[in-house]
């Protein structure tokens, strides 16, 4: 097995040299304050707050509220510091916007983390707004 790491501006990225579509991986990001472009590849999974770590269960779709928000609300005790979110998908050519406070957990604009339309998978890159710095956010195993 071979490690490949990038370490660079905030980015702590790990993951198995693998076939397509299998492996595992992990990373973290140190959000900045203001605007930041951030990916997360992770398609299944959710923050559990009793556990307090991430459940990858290849159920449950991993998604902008219950991936990310749940860690940083249980991790820093409030998600004041994030405003906004945004996302566009290609292959569905759509534009989600997840405003902290305002946005249920049900709505559309709590976005996947991965855009599956059971062709192509497209990781969805987003630009999260910070009124704090220094947030740490990860993700995989």
């Amino acid at each position: 097995m071979e490690i490949r790491t990038i370490s660079s501006a905030g980015y702590n990225l790990w993951a198995d040299i693998c076939e397509e579509g299998e492996g595992v991986g992990s990373g973290s990001i140190e959000l900045e304050l203001g605007w930041q472009l951030c990916a997360i590849p992770v398609q299944h999974g959710y923050w559990d707050l009793s556990s307090h770590q991430h459940v990858h269960d290849d159920v449950t779709v991993a998604k902008f509220k219950n991936y990310i928000l749940d860690q940083i609300e249980d991790l820093y005790g409030t998600v004041s510091g994030i405003e906004v979110a945004n996302t566009y998908t290609g292959d569905a050519q759509e534009f989600y916007s997840y405003v902290v406070g305002s946005t249920p957990e049900s709505d559309i604009n709590n976005w996947q983390l991965i855009y599956d339309d059971g062709i192509h998978k497209e990781v969805s890159g987003f630009w999260i707004k910070t009124t704090v710095s220094g947030m740490i956010i990860s993700w995989g195993e």
